[in-house]
């Protein structure tokens, strides 16, 4: 690549992942620990800064866009590491397309143009990277998956603290940041700029649209002879379901690339004895009579997957936390089909190794508003504090629900108006406002409205 530039129209970028595990999209090597670094970007980065970090299901490889695509922790701390251009694609349109933008384009963009200084593992980590440029911004990503690395830095108290995949950018005007307040994973940004102070607030009430907070795990299989077994699964339920769910039971092949169709197969299922709006805690089911691989499926290694649908409305999968290992259907293990001369001579199950439930679980709407300095809320919304005007105008992310805000202003507010992306006064917006309070001002959004003027 080196001997190359000057001499490109252009390039291509894929961050890979190592696993001794084979797959899509991996590279199979056996190590003991390895860490992404932004090796190429210390000599090259202003020749190739508009690179991404890859295709959304590359850098996946399989182990899900919800936590490790081009919305998630893990993609979006690689662009950070490396400052390489923020990227989106058609799964992000609208909503994350702008989170990705307000939480990070300022820096990707002043940094655009910048060299690396230096780059530190702290403390001998390789997991803890501190990235120094030439105008004295200065990057730390934490990609440690056992510990949390916590920064006493100036902008703010109490000190940051960064999660697996969390980091913190601090550059000449701005900060850019997700972070850990209160055992929550959040996000945020500011910009300070002639007057004008822009903020980016996401307490991520809105991560995965009707992701449940259940977990299942296998809890007992039993091979029965023949071409049947009988299992029972142990559900983690932090939340109750909504409503009443049906518990389904597949095996699925393992994805051997395009264009080859995994081989599946249904087992059984049933209502739970323990209806899921009643869920809370561990439940085991293991109401199921014996299930029964079919004759015509081949000796093979599968996933068996099991699931919840909603038998008397759509029929649709429920998202769960767990591994998917094919369309909201989650891993619990592997399951092994021996055959000899024909005829299913042996049936049973490995552990399946998933360590990402804590990546799913911040994906989990809060149950309390959370606070960020000058703002408390569920919700996501950038702020823009002009004091010239004297005015703030509060955008809430696009498809963001009705969500209660409150404030620090600088004087008593004079009204709330809704308005579109022209201006354009729509309503007058109900707000109250508490001296003395520590967030005086607080009004609610309407999921719709563009944005929101307060006038003092």
């Amino acid at each position: 690549m080196d001997s190359l530039i000057g001499h490109l129209d252009g390039a291509d970028c894929q961050f890979m992942l190592l696993s001794s595990e084979p797959g899509e999209f991996r590279i199979g090597v056996k190590c003991k620990e390895w860490s992404r670094v932004p090796w190429f970007d210390a000599v090259h980065h202003t020749k190739f800064s508009q690179h991404g970090v890859g295709y959304s299901n590359r850098y996946e490889a399989q182990r899900g866009r919800a936590i490790h695509g081009i919305e998630s922790d893990d993609y979006i701390a690689s662009e950070i590491l490396t400052s390489h251009a923020l990227m989106v694609d058609l799964g992000s349109w609208r909503r994350g397309a702008v989170r990705k933008y307000w939480l990070a384009q300022d820096l990707i963009r002043h940094l655009a143009d910048k060299d690396i200084e230096k780059v530190e593992f702290v403390d001998g980590n390789i997991q803890r990277q501190k990235i120094t440029w030439n105008d004295k911004t200065t990057v730390w990503v934490n990609l440690d998956e056992k510990n949390d690395w916590t920064l006493d830095v100036a902008i703010q108290k109490p000190a940051f603290v960064l999660p697996q995949y969390g980091y913190l950018a601090i550059f000449p005007n701005g900060y850019s940041a997700v972070h850990k307040q209160d055992g929550r994973v959040i996000e945020s940004s500011r910009i300070v700029s002639q007057g004008t102070i822009t903020g980016y607030f996401n307490a991520r009430q809105q991560g995965v649209d009707g992701l449940l907070a259940i977990s299942p795990t296998l809890n007992s299989f039993e091979y029965l002879g023949e071409n049947r077994f009988k299992a029972s699964f142990k559900w983690n339920a932090k939340d109750p379901a909504p409503k009443d769910l049906c518990v389904f039971v597949h095996c699925v092949e393992k994805k051997r690339g395009r264009p080859h169709r995994p081989i599946e197969a249904v087992l059984g299922g049933a209502l739970p004895t323990t209806p899921t709006s009643q869920w809370k805690g561990e439940i085991v089911t293991d109401n199921y009579s014996a299930m029964t691989i079919p004759d015509d499926l081949p000796a093979g290694r599968y996933y068996l997957v099991v699931g919840l649908y909603d038998q008397k409305g759509n029929g649709r999968r429920a998202k769960l936390i767990g591994f998917d290992g094919s369309g909201d259907r989650y891993a619990v293990g592997w399951l092994n089909v021996e055959r000899k001369d024909g005829k299913v001579s042996n049936i049973s199950t490995e552990p399946f190794e998933w360590n990402d439930a804590e990546l799913y679980e911040r994906l989990l709407p809060p149950k309390e508003p959370v606070e960020f300095g000058f703002v408390k809320t569920k919700g996501a919304f950038r702020i823009v504090f002009d004091e010239s005007e004297k005015t703030v105008t509060v955008t809430p992310l696009p498809d963001e629900p009705d969500t209660e805000i409150a404030l620090v202003v600088p004087e008593r507010v004079k009204g709330v108006k809704a308005v579109d992306e022209t201006g354009k006064e729509l309503r007058d917006v109900p707000f109250t406002f508490t001296e003395g309070e520590k967030y005086p001002l607080v009004f609610t959004t309407q999921s719709g409205e563009f944005a929101y003027k307060i006038e003092w």
